[in-house]
């Protein structure tokens, strides 16, 4: 399954800029090497003799000066925190990540929503990083912190934020032909439960419903909207009503035909969710997904017009 695997942490000390070197310079980094000066004659020998060790720092600007960056966080006295986000290696092949270059751009082009996730003004917003051209996982390292040593807190909230953003760049083509099969699948399990409903009502009107659990559970709920004052919809109803509610809605889930797409509708937000996340998401009953409220609103319409139906024939056996 494709995914962004992503890991997280802290640095604390006065050493923090040692990590950096670290990343910079260990076994299997990819090697950046600062602009060179286009002149010849001395400025290009001088260049030669004094340019720093090769390493695979990078910033925004492109290939990072390692010294000025350790000095710089070895003197910043507010937090810094490390990333690491890996592929799986025909993923970073497919999807053209086997570069330093490739992982730049897409921190650049997200920057200000990282730095939005950390609480970090844009403008304060430091980051370097280094690829690792590891032989299954290709990954970055990035460490980040603010120009301002009181800026920057990070929550679980903000982690899931950062994660989401990457693999939305990374996999957008992939995502966005699953979020449509994942509308189509939600308008499948709407469109089935509305259809099953119906069918229903019909047999109730005929004493002949096959679905006498529903068909009881109706008759309650019809009953509860009745006394209700105010706008029938289901953020409107009392707690009882409500319970109603969704119990006829996980009866319709046991419908066959609203099973089997309420199943696919799962299964998809499943392979949605695992680009995200590493633990799987908890199939909850129909009534409690909070997705599919038409549906709920759908089967208290139902219950007002089948309230209404019964009241008007009693009324006119009254006149009668």
């Amino acid at each position: 399954m494709a995914q962004i695997i992503a890991k997280f942490g802290y640095l604390k000390g006065k050493s923090r800029g040692g990590y950096a070197k670290y990343i910079a310079t260990r076994e299997g980094v990819e090697l950046t090497e600062p602009p060179c000066p286009s002149h010849d004659g001395n400025g290009y020998l001088e260049y030669m003799a004094e340019r720093p060790r090769s390493h695979g720092l990078f910033s925004a600007d492109g290939p990072a000066d390692l010294e000025k960056t350790m000095e710089e966080i070895n003197g910043h006295t507010g937090p810094v925190w490390t990333f690491v986000y890996s592929l799986k290696r025909e993923d970073a092949h497919r999807l053209g990540y086997e570069n330093s270059e490739s992982w730049r751009r897409l921190l650049l082009a997200h920057q200000t929503e990282l730095a939005t996730a950390m609480k970090i003004p844009p403008s304060s917003f430091r980051w370097c990083a280094a690829f690792h051209d590891e032989k299954h996982h290709p990954h970055i390292h990035m460490m980040v912190w603010s120009a301002d040593p009181k800026q920057g807190y990070l929550t679980e909230q903000g982690i899931e934020t950062m994660r989401s953003q990457l693999s939305n760049e990374i996999f957008r083509d992939e995502l966005l032909s699953l979020y449509q099969k994942k509308d189509l699948s939600y308008s499948q399990v709407r469109d089935a439960a509305t259809e099953a409903m119906g069918r229903l009502i019909r047999e109730m009107e005929t004493g002949l419903c096959h679905s006498p659990v529903i068909a009881e559970q109706m008759e309650t709920l019809a009953g509860m909207l009745e006394d209700h004052k105010g706008k029938k919809v289901y953020g409107y109803l009392k707690k009882p009503v409500k319970a109603q509610v969704d119990a006829i809605v996980d009866e319709l889930a046991k419908v066959p035909e609203v099973a089997e797409c309420y199943e696919q509708w799962n299964q998809l937000r499943d392979e949605l969710e695992r680009y995200y996340k590493d633990t799987p998401r908890e199939h909850l009953p129909l009534s409690q997904q909070k997705e599919f409220k038409a549906i709920k609103n759908m089967v208290i319409r139902e219950a007002e017009h089948l309230r209404m139906n019964k009241f008007s024939f009693e009324d006119e056996e009254m006149q009668d």
